[in-house]
């Protein structure tokens, strides 16, 4: 029994010596991501992969710090609150590219991009702590203040003289009106000036919003078939601060 005892003691001084650096963690970690993202020497998924890295970073030396410090010579204790446990991270959707897709049907006009990745290799696209994403749509898992940022290089092949205006609309669906409202709006107008009559646009926003829980933001294009060309370079990302 009084080894039971013992057992329990040091897995509440390890998950509260772990809980200390994290709840130090809760409070800077925004401050430290929106540092990143505000470097103009890298884009916004690099510095989030940045940030993921450093926070990981942390939680091993969290659990390294508990296990030394509660460390007596027993080797009673092999259990430690696993990282799904110890993530309590705010809510973020980082999505990083778009899968490949048919251009053949498209009809010029608005149309919801809907092939954002939501997982590859490089670990850019990730969707965390309740987040949800459905056909283009990131769902937020509670209500607050959030900061939106969409990353789109457009491209345009015409012919020498003739422009092309474009559009990048983010879109708000609240929950409770269950009205559809533009939060960010970019436009802009693509003239080619080579002889091969193409053009590439830039479309950048970024900006806060105030959401529910449950409410739903997406990306809208005047011409989806412009997104074709550099789907690598397009980002959406949607974290709560």
């Amino acid at each position: 029994m009084l080894g039971m005892d013992r057992v329990r003691g040091r897995n509440r001084l390890i998950t509260g010596a772990v809980y200390m650096v994290l709840v130090n963690l809760s409070v800077i970690g925004v401050a430290v991501y929106q540092a990143f993202i505000s470097q103009t020497d890298q884009p916004p998924a690099a510095a989030a992969q940045v940030f993921k890295q450093d926070i990981d970073s942390e939680l091993a030396d969290a659990l390294k710090l508990a296990r030394t410090s509660s460390n007596d010579g027993s080797s009673e204790i092999e259990d430690v609150p696993d990282r799904t446990f110890l993530n309590l991270l705010k809510p973020i959707a980082s999505l990083h590219g778009l899968l490949p897709f048919d251009t053949s049907g498209i009809q010029e006009g608005k149309s919801t991009v809907r092939t954002w990745k939501t997982k590859d290799g490089l670990k850019k696209s990730e969707i965390l702590n309740g987040m949800k994403y459905a056909r283009g749509r990131i769902i937020v898992p509670e209500s607050g203040t959030y900061r939106v940022t969409v990353h789109a290089m457009m491209h345009y092949e015409g012919s020498h003289g003739h422009c092309e205006l474009v559009s990048l609309d983010v879109i708000r669906h609240d929950v409770i009106t269950q009205k559809e409202d533009v939060i960010f709006p970019n436009k802009g107008e693509t003239c080619p000036e080579a002889k091969e009559g193409t053009a590439d646009h830039l479309s950048h926003v970024d900006g806060l919003v105030e959401l529910n829980l449950g409410d739903q933001i997406y990306v809208t294009v005047s011409n989806l078939s412009l997104l074709n060309t550099y789907r690598d370079d397009h980002y959406f990302q949607v974290y709560l601060i």
